[in-house]
C-alpha cells in the first residue's frame, strides 16, 4: 500500500474470483491498520440519492470501508451526483470500487466521465486477470455467494453449454470457497459430490438440486 492519504481503490477486471480476491486483500490490509473500521457494500440497483447522502453525512463516515460494486452501472446523473458529493468532502472513508469490466476497453469508454476521471486519478488501481472461458462458472459462484439463486441456475446452464464436463470443476470451486457459505452448505457440497461420483447422477442435475437446496436454506 502507498501512503495513508490514499483512500480510493479501483479493482477492475471481468473475472469474479480474481476481483474478489483483490478486494479481500485490500480490506484485510486496511483492517490490519484499524480493526474498528465498519464494512458497507453498495450495489448499484439498491441505492438512491437519499441513501448515499445519509452514508456520506453520517458521523462515523470516515470510519468505514465502503465496497462500491459496479458503479459504472449507475445512471450518468447519479454518478454526477456522487462526484459532486465526493468533491465536497474534507475527509473520506476508504472506498473500494469493484468494476466488472475489461480494463483497457473500460478506460476508453469512460475517458470523458468526470466521476471516473476523478476517482481513477485518486485511486490505487488493481487490474485483475480475466478468464473468459470460465466466465459463466465465475458468475455462477458469484451469484451463489450473493444468494441470487435464480441467476445462479442460468449461469450453471450456460457453463454446461460451453463444456459438458465442467461439473466437477464447479463443485471443486464451491468446496474451495465453502467459507462463504458455512458448514451446513459444505455438507451439501460433499453430498452432491457423492451423488455424482457414487450414484452416477448427471452433474448438471446434481448441481441444480444443490442450488435449489441452498436457496431453501437462505
Amino acid at each position: 500500500m502507498r501512503e495513508d492519504k490514499v483512500r480510493f481503490f479501483c479493482v477492475i477486471g471481468q473475472d469474479y474470483l480474481h476481483r474478489h480476491r483483490a478486494v479481500e486483500i485490500i480490506k484485510r490490509e486496511l483492517l490490519r491498520k484499524s480493526s474498528s473500521l465498519d464494512l458497507i457494500t453498495i450495489y448499484p440497483g439498491k441505492i438512491d440519492e437519499k441513501k448515499i447522502t445519509e452514508i456520506l453525512k453520517s458521523a462515523s463516515f470516515t470510519q468505514k470501508i465502503i465496497v462500491f460494486k459496479n458503479p459504472q452501472l449507475l445512471p450518468f446523473s447519479f454518478r454526477e451526483f456522487i462526484y459532486k458529493e465526493l468533491r465536497k468532502l474534507k475527509d473520506s472513508p476508504y472506498i473500494i470500487f469493484e468494476i466488472e469490466e475489461e480494463y483497457n476497453p473500460f478506460i476508453k469508454k469512460i475517458k470523458k466521465d468526470r466521476f471516473f476521471h476523478y476517482i481513477l486519478r485518486r485511486s490505487i488501481i488493481r487490474k485483475t486477470f480475466s478468464s473468459p472461458y470460465f466466465s459463466p462458472l465465475n458468475k455462477f459462484i458469484e451469484a451463489c455467494t450473493e444468494k441470487d439463486y435464480n441467476s445462479a441456475l442460468e449461469y450453471l446452464e450456460e457453463a454446461f453449454r460451453q463444456d459438458n464436463s465442467v461439473g466437477i470443476n464447479i463443485l471443486g470451486r464451491l468446496i474451495k470457497n465453502s467459507h462463504f457459505f458455512g458448514e451446513e452448505a459444505l455438507s451439501l457440497f460433499w453430498e452432491t459430490d457423492r451423488l455424482i461420483k457414487e450414484r452416477g447422477i448427471s452433474p448438471l442435475l446434481a448441481l441444480e438440486r444443490l442450488v435449489i437446496k441452498l436457496s431453501l436454506k437462505s
